[in-house]
């Protein structure tokens, strides 16, 4: 299928206009949600009377619904809207089964459309490329949607899509999706495809990957928490590090009503008990203000504070002196307030921001190597430097046999040896300067400190395999502790 230049130029300026972006949190329709959706709504195309009739739907086995659309001949709307498809559940007409439903706790609507056949064959030649999109609360002069383009095997096209949608309502007033044929006026080639009795094009339409789903169960209830932001910071002993996080979710006032306590679980794959913070609630004044704050010290020193807002479902919590021995992303976070339990996964883009989580929470529980800059330097003699963290199970042994033991490094599986004997310190900082390598070729100089859980490590006049631009494994091995971390060798 050929597309003329006017049309790429078309469709890139509108995706321009319309980009698909990231958000907070996002719903889509379930199977049978997009079976309820019952009303052609031409809230955006308001002077269009040229609809697509749908001549099938089905509920197809596994994830989504097809729609099989009779489109007619663009030929015949050449300088007029072509036909378009608005499938919608809507306060304007139909049984408006999701009108008035609570999407406060949602930052964007999504659903997921793939171009099946046209004509019923798959080929390139079948038909002109779709715009599709999700709807979510338009009006007659709103463009709350963000249209995709689809088409069947192209260079230029996916066969499939993802169009989200933007919302900053509390209710569905509408809710579904529509999809179109663009075309210009003149754009010859692209109108060729089209047979001038028109085609039958089937669609897939599915809930959006990794979205919550919403179903057409009118009393279906969202139990939801999410986090935007999070940081963790580790103390200098046992029970004093601190974490932080803020926020949505949507418990209701009847919750706190059931309850003396909110009760906050932090967890991680490595943590062998979970923290669990328990905030009081003996603030009378939240069904008033509609909001709930608590700040306070328990009796085992814990520092705390919850806040919630249940008109913009936002909350922020913070807690200084609390065990997180073992805490590694992904890490976990519920929340229980009665008859509300939800839980979220966090990972690492969006604790601590660009900064790690801190490796030394893994001190006492696990062997652990992190990479956070390495210099690979070729000449005459080539050079190694390397800087990053680490965590030892098992603080007193390593210590110890990082003097007694021979000190392997490898990198991109070329092996270096520091001599036993080699590093001097205390008290948890460990040195080595000016070291021959074993076997005569190559000077290293190292410092560990198992107190930050940080090292330096740099290997000079030697000959070094591992070149800018290549993945490679670097190793650390002394005594018990074998650890190694894949890395990217930059450019100078």
């Amino acid at each position: 299928m050929k597309h003329t230049t006017m049309l790429f130029v078309i469709i890139c300026s509108i995706l321009a206009l319309f980009p698909f972006a990231a958000y907070g949190l996002t719903f889509t329709l379930s199977d049978d949600a997009i079976m309820a959706l019952d009303y052609n709504d031409h809230a955006f195309f308001p002077y269009i009377s040229n609809e697509a009739p749908i001549l099938a739907i089905t509920d197809v086995n596994g994830s989504g619904v097809q729609f099989d659309i009779l489109f007619s001949d663009p030929h015949n709307y050449t300088g007029q809207y072509p036909p378009v498809l608005d499938r919608t559940s809507s306060v304007r007409g139909g049984n408006g089964v999701f009108v008035g439903r609570d999407i406060s706790m949602f930052d964007a609507f999504a659903l997921k459309f793939t171009l099946l056949s046209a004509k019923g064959v798959s080929t390139p030649d079948a038909v002109g490329s779709l715009a599709v999109s999700s709807v979510i609360n338009e009006a007659v002069y709103e463009w709350a949607f963000n249209p995709e383009y689809i088409a069947i095997n192209d260079s230029y096209l996916p066969a499939s899509a993802t169009s989200l949608t933007t919302t900053n309502a509390n209710q569905i007033s509408t809710v579904g999706f529509y999809c179109y044929l663009p075309y210009g006026n003149d754009d010859e080639n692209y109108l060729n495809p089209w047979d001038p009795c028109g085609a039958i094009v089937s669609i897939l339409v599915e809930p959006a990957p990794g979205a919550v789903v919403m179903t057409s169960d009118p009393n279906q209830v969202f139990q939801l928490v999410s986090i935007n932001k999070c940081t963790v910071g580790a103390g200098n002993k046992a029970g004093s590090d601190k974490i932080s996080f803020s926020g949505k979710m949507n418990p209701v006032y009847d919750n706190l009503y059931l309850t003396n306590v909110i009760q906050i679980t932090i967890d991680s794959n490595y943590m062998a008990d979970p923290c669990v913070i328990m905030i009081p609630i003996n603030n009378a004044n939240y069904k008033k203000t509609g909001k709930f704050s608590y700040s306070g010290t328990d009796e085992n020193g814990a520092k705390k504070s919850f806040k919630l807002d249940f008109k913009t479902h936002k909350f922020s919590f913070i807690a200084q002196n609390v065990n997180l021995s073992g805490l590694s992303c992904p890490l976990k976070v519920g929340v229980d307030i009665a008859g509300f339990d939800a839980n979220t996964s966090v990972d690492e883009t969006i604790v601590n921001g660009k900064k790690p989580i801190p490796i030394n929470l893994l001190t006492g529980v696990k062997n652990s190597l992190r990479v956070d800059k390495i210099k690979v330097k070729h000449g005459k003699t080539d050079s190694l430097a390397v800087s990053g963290g680490f965590s030892v199970n098992s603080v007193e042994n390593a210590e110890a046999n990082l003097v007694d033991s021979v000190f392997d490094v490898n990198l991109a599986g070329q092996s270096f040896s520091i001599p036993a004997k080699s590093f001097k310190g205390k008290n948890g900082k460990f040195t080595c300067s000016n070291v021959k390598l074993d076997g005569g070729i190559g000077i290293a100089a190292a410092a560990f400190d198992f107190n930050k859980c940080t090292f330096t490590l740099t290997i000079k006049n030697a000959s070094i395999d591992a070149y800018p631009g290549e993945t490679v494994k670097f190793a650390i091995n002394f005594a018990n502790f074998t650890e190694d971390s894949e890395v990217l060798i930059p450019y100078p």
